[in-house]
């Protein structure tokens, strides 16, 4: 089967393209997204539905009961992790830890990110 790569732009990602088959986006048809920043690819349907379909995090936390632990790499946008936010919303016990020399993907941060779930945890 072969591929082809087409141009794609949105606001909160800058996308070089998605992959896709010559006979179009049919239900069932593998249609892929290369997001070259992040170093993955998604299919195009799952890119889509979380642009639109994304839970709201900070709202949804009034509704959380149970104890609650946010990591979130100090490299990491607030703007779309909102651990603080979270923290203040929470209906349950919340504790935020903020992974310093982190990213998303936690490399090279393993072991700490583990040591604050283990603490946590026990």
């Amino acid at each position: 089967m072969r591929t082809e790569l087409i141009s794609i732009a949105t606001p909160t990602h800058p996308l070089d393209g998605a992959y896709y088959t010559p006979e179009g986006p049919v239900d069932g048809a593998p249609m892929y997204c290369h997001i070259p920043a992040r170093g993955w690819v998604i299919s195009a349907h799952t890119y889509l539905d979380r642009l639109t379909n994304a839970p709201e995090l900070v709202e949804n936390a009034k509704r959380i009961e149970c104890p609650v632990l946010f990591i979130r790499g100090d490299q990491e946008p607030m703007e779309n992790y909102p651990a603080e936010r979270f923290k203040e919303n929470c209906a349950g016990a919340c504790e935020v830890a903020i992974i310093p020399n982190c990213d998303h993907f936690y490399v090279g941060a393993e072991d700490r990110v583990a040591k604050v779930a283990t603490e946590w945890l026990t």
